[in-house]
């Protein structure tokens, strides 16, 4: 099984897709932010055609959602709390302000008014060059800068120690989407964001918490 690496693209692949809206049925599924009380952001979803073997039910979605702004497309104040330098983590933590949703796929996406949504765009994958492969594996502790399904995480700081429940899912720069749209300028304070997702999510076709999101960026 080769690694892949993820693009944007503007053709929808059945993989998954950043911004836009989710494909949750209705309000009374959207996350609200633990802090301020507001409805969250979609970032990124993915759905079961993202992973090369089954780890998800069918007809589910799994969506990121991340701290609303302020100001609409001022990122500082979300990075800070998204941002998760070092140490343990586990479901537990209050350095967590991600919420990581598994749901039912409505039959098409929600937004709520009111929410100033991202831009759409749509997950692509395609295998790593031998360089790439070669640069994923030379470190001991970290795998290679770059947006991308499983593998190795590349930190930014210190090595984060994950709970054994989760595995990694995935990795996006937030260079790689600024390519796409300069409106996610500042959303991982120019760093890289982490998905990792709860093995028992394989058997849940109903709403569930499914995993962790954070971030590093260089300081």
């Amino acid at each position: 099984m080769s690694l892949r690496k993820i693009h944007i693209t503007k053709q929808d692949q059945g993989i998954g897709q950043i911004g836009g809206g989710a494909w949750v049925e209705d309000m009374e599924h959207w996350p609200m932010d633990q802090l301020g009380g507001r409805p969250m952001v979609p970032l990124w979803s993915i759905t079961p055609a993202f992973f090369p073997v089954p780890q998800i039910a069918e007809n589910v979605r799994i969506t990121v959602f991340v701290p609303a702004t302020d100001e609409p497309r001022s990122w500082h104040e979300a990075s800070e709390q998204l941002l998760v330098r070092s140490g343990k983590l586990n479901p537990q933590s209050t350095r967590l302000h991600a919420k990581v949703l598994l749901h039912p796929q409505a039959a098409q996406p929600y937004i709520p008014n009111g929410i100033d949504v991202l831009p759409e765009g749509y997950l692509g994958l395609e295998p790593m060059t031998d360089e790439e492969l070669s640069l994923e594996t030379r470190h001991l502790f970290k795998g290679a800068a770059m947006s991308k399904q499983l593998g190795r995480e590349h930190w930014l700081q210190e090595q984060v120690v994950v709970s054994p429940r989760y595995f990694f899912a995935g990795q996006l720069l937030e260079a790689d989407l600024v390519k796409w749209n300069a409106a996610y300028t500042g959303i991982f304070g120019g760093g890289i964001g982490y998905l990792f997702l709860d093995y028992r999510v394989k058997q849940v076709t109903d709403y569930a918490d499914a995993g962790m999101f954070f971030i590093q960026y260089a300081e």
